[in-house]
């Protein structure tokens, strides 16, 4: 979860805001959650411990199309690919948008299936990625390659990437190295170093003892340089 102040957009971009004036600023509050496996029984649940949240990113719903969840959260979907013999997808991100959100939100084009893109308000974008551990490192480049970045954006989800101590975990992998390359020619910031330093983002349990992990959820924010 990430809470962010961002500029209302009922200002006109030419106004000037004084730094020490936060009035104009609203509150922006994300949540994320792998569902591996999003079923719509479990969605008013799911949403009962998300009333604080502006919005919430879920990756692996593994729903297809033209499944809609019954809520009154505004809801958007890239959908999960089949799976032979089954009746359910594989992959897939959705967002829920809460009513209380004070900012308007579409979806723009990403133009890939690992990734959903919205916009809040005038130029604030959000991308959520679902990268399955069966991606290649030149896949993982490849998609990372792709994505339309501006100076306002956010990336966010489940990119199956251990980075090791600048996170405070104690295991990197292949993906590491090219995320934070790629991070580095673009100008963005990994806030799991800054904002969540050694916090677990995946809690489970495996007999009596407790499992963590610092794995998949990565925040990255930054004024890019393309």
């Amino acid at each position: 979860m990430q809470i962010l102040l961002i500029s209302d957009p009922s200002i006109p971009s030419s106004q000037s805001i004084p730094s020490n004036n936060t009035s104009s600023l609203v509150p922006l509050t994300i949540g994320l959650w792998n569902a591996n496996g999003l079923q719509a029984s479990t969605v008013d649940d799911l949403l009962r411990h998300c009333q604080s949240f502006s919005l919430v990113f879920i990756t692996e719903t593994w729903l297809l199309p033209p499944a809609r969840l019954p809520t009154s959260w505004q809801q958007f979907h890239i959908y999960g690919s089949p799976v032979a013999g089954q009746y359910r997808g594989a992959m897939g991100v959705s967002t829920l948008v809460s009513p209380r959100c004070s900012l308007p939100v579409v979806e723009f084009p990403v133009n890939c299936k690992y990734a959903l893109g919205l916009q809040l308000g005038r130029s604030l974008r959000l991308i959520c990625l679902y990268l399955p551990p069966s991606l290649s490192t030149a896949e993982v480049q490849s998609v990372l390659d792709s994505l339309p970045l501006t100076d306002d954006t956010i990336i966010c989800g489940d990119l199956n990437v251990r980075l090791g101590r600048l996170v405070g975990d104690s295991r990197t992998n292949m993906r590491s190295s090219v995320l934070r390359r790629w991070c580095d020619d673009h100008g963005l910031n990994i806030l799991n170093k800054t904002l969540a330093y050694g916090i677990p983002t995946y809690l489970t349990c495996r007999g009596h003892a407790e499992q963590v992990s610092r794995s998949p959820w990565i925040f990255l924010w930054g004024q890019t340089t393309n």
